[in-house]
């Protein structure tokens, strides 16, 4: 088994969308959906991801720019955009997917994600604050 395949055999067992790996533990867990727990992980832990595995069920654009402020060292995802692979590689952070897309969607599937969106019009260090305001939680 790869892993790719070990990583998101992992994350379908623990029936997450996020799990965040340090030292072969998991650090962190969420079944929530989306950039929230992401970005709340972030702000509550900052440099807990530094050197990480991120696995997450749908990595885009917006994932790829946290996991690069995070400082992760590596991020599986079961479905990941081709804009997520261009980031994370220019950082220099392993990337792999099951599935690829061009872009990531909203939850109609109707036009590229917001966050999506977002993190092409905010400079990257400026990401996080601006995901959080988008989210309320500041």
């Amino acid at each position: 088994m790869t892993r790719l395949e070990t990583a998101i055999q992992r994350l379908r067992e623990a029936g997450a969308s996020l799990l965040i790996i340090v030292n072969s533990e998991v650090v962190f867990q969420s079944q929530e959906p989306g950039l929230r727990s992401l970005v709340g992980f972030l702000v509550q832990q900052p440099g807990g991801m530094a050197g990480a595995t991120v696995i997450d069920k749908v990595a885009g654009a917006a994932v790829a720019r946290l996991c690069v402020h995070g400082k992760a060292r590596r991020v599986y995802s079961a479905t990941g955009s081709e804009e997520a692979r261009s980031v994370l590689h220019q950082a220099g952070v392993e990337f792999a997917a099951e599935t690829w897309v061009p872009h990531i969607l909203n939850k109609d599937r109707t036009e590229v994600c917001p966050m999506e969106m977002l993190s092409r019009q905010v400079e990257p260090c400026e990401f996080l604050e601006s995901v959080r305001h988008k989210l309320g939680m500041v």
